[in-house]
């Protein structure tokens, strides 16, 4: 008797909810602080990495709506979501759903960036005036771009470490 399972040998386990339960999307709901800026939805299936043994093949949702390996569709191809509504829609219509599989989401928070320019202020000001750099090439070294008048510095790591030791003397 496998106990830690509450079940028999040889009757089938039966998967955890997934994308396509309401309850599971209300739990995962209530854990965010705040919504994700996108969502992809992924099928688990098997367990263990198959390069070590095991027979783990996880595939992702294209944008046709059919379950594939990731390695195998484009990135523009794969199905991304705005709200987990609209994903567990999509999840409770897929066709090549293998039995036995659980439907996950993968979230991602997508703060946009500053400019370098507003992120790093003081050391842009130091790179203008201790290493004697005009605010494009300043804000060039900033970006990682290396112009002309950055070479003769080193490069920008350099240009980056002068201005850095600069003002923090």
């Amino acid at each position: 008797m496998n106990q830690q399972h509450n079940q028999q040998p040889g009757h089938p386990v039966m998967p955890r909810p997934g994308l396509e339960s309401w309850s599971y999307v209300a739990e995962l709901k209530s854990k965010w602080q705040s919504p994700p800026d996108s969502i992809k939805v992924m099928e688990f299936f098997g367990a263990g990495d198959p390069f070590f043994g095991g027979n783990a093949c996880d595939l992702i949702l294209d944008t046709s709506c059919h379950l594939v390996e990731e390695w195998k569709v484009s990135s523009e191809n794969i199905a991304s979501f705005k709200t987990i509504e609209a994903a567990h829609k999509a999840a409770q219509r897929i066709p090549n759903r293998r039995p036995g599989s659980i439907l996950g989401v993968i979230p991602s928070w997508d703060a946009p960036r500053k400019p370098a320019a507003q992120r790093y202020p003081r050391l842009l000001k130091a790179l203008s005036s201790q290493c004697l750099l005009t605010p494009l090439e300043a804000l060039s070294v900033l970006n990682r771009q290396e112009p002309e008048a950055v070479r003769h510095l080193g490069g920008w790591k350099k240009a980056v470490q002068a201005a850095w030791h600069s003002r923090h003397r």
